[in-house]
C-alpha cells in the first residue's frame, strides 16, 4: 500500500514496514518480477500530494525466499529514490520481447513522463518523452498546485496506449497517447476532453480487446471508441 508489505500469513513481511510512500496514492503499488527469477520482486511505491510529493518514486526488491518461504524485503535495496518529485501516476507493461518490462512515471509540474526499462540486469533509463498536458501549477496557492496528481494511468492489454486522467482539473483532462513498447517512448497526443468541468475524473482502463477506453468519475463512467477512425472525439 506505499507504506508496508504484507507476507501471505497477512502479517508484516520481514522488513516490510516504513516504507517511505503513502497509503493514498492512485497508483501507490506497482509489483514488477525481476526478469529471469522466480523469487525476487520489485515493489515500486510512489508518494501522496497531501505530503506534497515529498519522496518521490521509489522502490525495494521482496525476496520471495527469505523468512523461510514467507518473503523479506532485502534491507540494501529498500526504498530506493528512483525519481523525484514524481506524481502518483504509475503503470506497468511487457517489453515487446516478451520477458522485460517498461515502467512508466511522470513526473510532477512538467508534461515529461520517466520510462525504465526493467530486465534481469536491473532498472536502466530514464527514456523521457515530453507530451501531453502538464502537470500540476507550480504557483498555485497553498497544496492547490499538487492535487491533479491523483488519478489513474494504465497502458493498453497490448501495450501500445496510455491514458491517463487528473482529478481537481478544470476543464477535466483525459489524455491518449501511442506507446512504443520496443523503444519505451511516447507519442500521438489525443485530448479527449470535452472541456467539462466535472473535476471528479479519477479512473481509466482499456477494455480487453484495446479498441475501448472507459474513463469514471463523479459524472458516471464513459466509453470513448478509439477505431473510430475520424480523429475526432466520440463517445
Amino acid at each position: 500500500n506505499g507504506e508496508k508489505v504484507w507476507n501471505r500469513k497477512h502479517q508484516i513481511m520481514k522488513n516490510g514496514d516504513e516504507l517511505m510512500c503513502h497509503h493514498s496514492s492512485t497508483n501507490g503499488a506497482v509489483i514488477v518480477p525481476l526478469p529471469g527469477e522466480n523469487s525476487k520482486y520489485y515493489v515500486f511505491n510512489t508518494h501522496a500530494f497531501q505530503e506534497r510529493l515529498a519522496n518521490g518514486l521509489r522502490y525495494s526488491m521482496v525476496d520471495m525466499c527469505g523468512d523461510n518461504g514467507y518473503g523479506e524485503v532485502i534491507p540494501s535495496s529498500k526504498n530506493t529514490l528512483l525519481l523525484e518529485e514524481a506524481g502518483e501516476k504509475l503503470a506497468v507493461t511487457r517489453h515487446i520481447n516478451g520477458t522485460d518490462y517498461w515502467l512508466i512515471s511522470h513526473v510532477h509540474f512538467s508534461n515529461a513522463f520517466y520510462v525504465y526499462l526493467i530486465t534481469e540486469n536491473g532498472i536502466s533509463g530514464p527514456i523521457i518523452s515530453e507530451i501531453g498536458t502538464i502537470h500540476g501549477n507550480r504557483n498555485a496557492p497553498d497544496d492547490t498546485g499538487y492535487q491533479d496528481a491523483i488519478g489513474q494511468m494504465k497502458i493498453s492489454p497490448n501495450g501500445h496506449k496510455v491514458a491517463l486522467v487528473m482529478e481537481n482539473r478544470a476543464p477535466d483532462v483525459i489524455d491518449l497517447f501511442d506507446f512504443d513498447n520496443s523503444t519505451g517512448r511516447l507519442s500521438n497526443f489525443v485530448d479527449l476532453s470535452d472541456g467539462s468541468h466535472s473535476q471528479g475524473i479519477y479512473g481509466v482502463s482499456f477494455s480487453p480487446n484495446n479498441l475501448n477506453l472507459y474513463v469514471s468519475g463523479r459524472a458516471g463512467i464513459f466509453q470513448f471508441r478509439l477505431n473510430a477512425g475520424s480523429g475526432s472525439r466520440s463517445i
